[in-house]
């Protein structure tokens, strides 16, 4: 199944003419055993940051044509080389085995915004499986099994505790990950930065969304319990966010 940042590329029209075009060039047979070919393999995996380069997604030097039998040996290789502490590269290239006293130096991604602004739908979207994500409202449904935003109070403190560990390890990158998704708040400039330097954040990733749609998708999400707390929480965030640095709210 297509992951969810490369599903739209797979029902594209463009799509479908290479996939006929390379059906076309191997003349239906698998490029690994002579079967009748069903797949349309790329060589170099798709990834988030590739997905928009052409000579990798429609480039027919990285596509072959395979039974669906080849195709799963040539991703089941890959899953091993990953579970083996392997990992891929933005390129799709394997790269060198991580041993336990050498974790990998994972990249790291802020992804702030208000409550209701999609944080964790571009997530979802662009991360990896095994993937590292670091998110309050997660960490406070693991621990008291309650809806989104909904934490029981008695138990802040500790899923406030949890992230700060977390926070340590990513900061002395001590885990085994290929990135890591920190999806926070963060509506001040010195929020922003002093998280990024404390992490040694690559990168700030601003979900830029009106004050309008943020409430509209609150209201109408079935698994915020307490409306009424969330748009308070809403309406505290744009009144504190720091407009300068971003060129201005949509909206706002």
């Amino acid at each position: 199944m297509a992951r969810a940042f490369a599903r739209r590329m797979y029902a594209s029209k463009q799509w479908q003419q290479c996939r006929d075009y390379i059906f076309n060039k191997y003349f239906g047979l698998c490029q690994d055993c002579g079967k009748p070919g069903v797949e349309v393999h790329h060589k170099k995996f798709l990834t988030p940051t590739n997905i928009n380069d052409p000579d990798i997604v429609y480039g027919e030097n990285n596509l072959v044509l395979l039974c669906r039998d080849c195709h799963y040996t040539r991703h089941t290789i890959r899953r091993k080389s990953v579970d083996d502490c392997y990992y891929f590269d933005e390129d799709g290239n394997m790269c060198q085995k991580i041993m336990e006293a050498e974790p990998m130096e994972a990249k790291v991604y802020i992804v702030y915004g208000c409550p209701g602004s999609g944080k964790s739908r571009y997530v979802k979207e662009h991360m990896s499986i095994g993937d590292m994500v670091v998110d309050l409202d997660l960490l406070s449904q693991a621990i008291g099994l309650q809806g989104k935003a909904e934490t029981p109070i008695n138990l802040i403190d500790t899923a406030l505790d949890m992230r700060e560990h977390l926070y340590e390890l990513i900061a002395k990158r001590s885990i085994k990950c290929q990135s890591v998704w920190i999806v926070a708040g963060l509506p001040k400039i010195y929020e922003r930065e002093q998280l990024k330097s404390r992490v040694r954040a690559d990168d700030l990733i601003f979900i830029n969304v009106s004050k309008d749609e943020c409430i509209n998708r609150v209201t109408n999400d079935d698994e915020r319990v307490d409306k009424n707390k969330q748009l308070l929480i809403i309406d505290k965030w744009f009144r504190e966010f720091d407009i300068e640095d971003n060129g201005g709210l949509d909206d706002y």
